[in-house]
């Protein structure tokens, strides 16, 4: 059982502070955080559906999600597309799997370039590219980690 799958980018709360120039930053985040909820809800949702899930299975599930977001990360500097990454651990409740960029912050406008849709990058570069790489290869995360299984206990 895959007891969560999150997707990450920066900080998932942001303060005042980071950005005074953004409009109603509180509202933003909230919005943010519900949207990027709702694709959570949704991949974990699915995979629950596979049984004797493990954090090796849901790695290899959401590898393709990981290699197209690395296709889509601006890459001015290349910290952002250095700081991507998939983890995954098991818990007393099952495996937990986590894309991302940006962990503990670093770089700390991670999550401003993913959301700034203002902000022109050279194709494939692009915002939301994250949420854009996860929600063109969810179709593939069901069946990667029963294959995976398959492939990996013998069933």
């Amino acid at each position: 059982m895959a007891r969560r799958v999150r997707l990450t980018v920066g900080y998932r709360s942001l303060h005042r502070d980071v950005a005074p120039d953004m409009p109603s930053l509180p509202g933003y985040t909230r919005a943010i955080r519900n949207r990027m909820a709702k694709i959570e809800k949704a991949i974990t949702t699915e995979l629950n559906r596979v049984e004797g899930l493990t954090p090796a299975a849901v790695e290899y599930a959401l590898e393709p999600a990981y290699a197209l977001s690395q296709a889509y990360v601006p890459e001015d500097t290349g910290a952002l597309k250095e700081s991507g990454f998939i983890q995954t651990e098991r818990k007393a409740h099952g495996a937990v799997g986590v894309v991302g960029y940006g962990q503990a912050g670093k770089p700390i406008y991670a999550v401003f370039v993913h959301e700034r849709t203002d902000q022109q990058h050279k194709p494939p570069e692009r915002a939301k590219f994250l949420e854009e790489a996860v929600n063109k290869t969810r179709h593939k995360i069901v069946p990667r980690a029963a294959e995976f299984l398959k492939n990996n206990t013998g069933v």
